[in-house]
């Protein structure tokens, strides 16, 4: 059964052709930079590799993309039997694999809780991709099923109990489809059954979450109610006094929809180091001694270990540390930020080791008790085989991550 995967994150679209239950990888590839000036295509087809930039003005244009790259190679890989779209959170209790339809997708930006742009840029994909490939059954997978069974003490906020569960107000969590792909990796490469392991992973990019992980479950997780929580992200604030918005709209009259277009669009690393600028460029700004850009660079390490300490002191010790999403894997300078000042947990990186890394690797020194992971995780493929667990094939082995080729 040939799968086609699509993951619409909040500034790219990455996408997954691939046979299961083999694991076999027909296809892969991502558009970065969505809506930006300059869109970026890096995608490998049959062994063949393509990167250049084209335009990308929304996420619609992305999946046209992929389209249009795949059907190159359409007699090489085959039409896909099967979609499979990321879907940012659900409700508690609802189930973690949903079927899709026309129907659905319309309705879909409505119904993801809470609401958000995750949920109009999800429509968009699912409503293109099934005009794009019609009569194709589609399965959506809801990315926070990973904490869906926080401890309540983790989940519930300290206001009216009542409130909070006629209007399911709770941590919901993000990234679960990442965070769970790296345990698999990580037992791999260590050699041991992480569910004994007290594990922080950390997911990094245009957005970013912490996690608490034991027994191979999500005890805990930055992001709360919505994404906008936790650290900061590329456009997003993070943690911030929640005295500040009444009081910018009580004394500076900032209208509400102003409001949460600031705190989801116009803050995070854009709006310390200036407007128009994407993540590599802050990073590269702030190599280049800009005052602004090494601040956001700063207070995202700080944010980071700071959660990382809190975290810590909730599973009572860290036994590892992973670092994974394109920045936590492509820069050592935030991963250097990050585990500033964390040797009293035992977290000593290993600086030459950061620096050089190239793709997976342990990067802590050879003394240290907690060992420091790099590893890329394929939320496409944890979303297949979550629909195969769903509905598995008579007589089928699921493979694993490690299984794919």
């Amino acid at each position: 059964m040939r799968c086609l995967i699509l993951n619409a994150g909040r500034c790219s679209l990455k996408y997954l052709l691939t046979d299961l239950p083999e694991g076999r990888k027909l296809s892969a590839g991502e558009i970065s930079r969505v809506g930006q000036k300059e869109s970026c295509l890096s995608c490998q087809v049959c062994g063949h590799f393509t990167e250049r930039t084209l335009p990308a003005s929304s996420h619609r244009d992305a999946v046209d993309i992929v389209a249009s790259q795949l059907e190159k190679f359409r007699k090489e890989t085959g039409e896909p039997d099967l979609l499979i779209f990321r879907l940012p959170m659900a409700a508690s209790g609802k189930d973690r694999v949903i079927p899709l339809d026309v129907s659905v997708a319309a309705s879909l930006e409505q119904e993801l809780f809470p609401p958000g742009p995750y949920g109009a840029i999800a429509s968009e994909v699912i409503s293109r991709a099934l005009e794009l490939w019609p009569g194709i059954p589609a399965r959506g997978v809801y990315d926070n099923g990973f904490f869906q069974d926080m401890p309540p003490v983790a989940y519930t906020y300290a206001l009216p109990l009542e409130l909070c569960q006629r209007h399911g107000i709770r941590k919901y969590g993000f990234h679960g489809l990442s965070h769970q792909g790296v345990l698999e990796e990580a037992g791999r490469i260590l050699d041991r059954n992480t569910g004994n392991m007290r594990i922080i992973s950390c997911h990094l990019g245009c957005s970013s979450s912490v996690a608490a992980i034991y027994g191979n479950r999500g005890m805990d997780c930055s992001m709360g109610f919505s994404p906008l929580s936790g650290i900061p992200s590329l456009n997003r604030c993070g943690d911030i006094d929640p005295a500040l918005l009444p009081w910018l709209m009580d004394e500076k009259q900032m209208p509400l929809p102003d409001l949460v277009h600031m705190l989801s669009e116009e803050s995070g690393l854009m709006g310390l180091a200036g407007p128009g600028r994407d993540i590599g460029e802050v990073l590269q700004a702030a190599g280049e001694g800009s005052q602004r850009a090494n601040l956001s660079v700063k207070l995202m390490g700080y944010r980071i270990r700071h959660y990382i300490g809190q975290f810590a002191a909730v599973l009572g010790g860290i036994d590892l540390l992973i670092f994974t999403g394109g920045l936590g894997t492509g820069s050592a300078r935030i991963r250097q930020e990050a585990c500033r000042n964390l040797d009293f947990l035992g977290i000593r990186p290993d600086p030459e080791k950061n620096s050089a890394l190239k793709g997976n690797g342990d990067i802590a020194r050879e003394d240290a008790p907690v060992r420091i992971l790099v590893l890329r995780s394929s939320e496409e493929m944890q979303a297949a085989l979550a629909v195969l667990r769903d509905n598995p094939p008579e007589g089928s082995d699921i493979p694993d991550e490690r299984g794919v080729s």
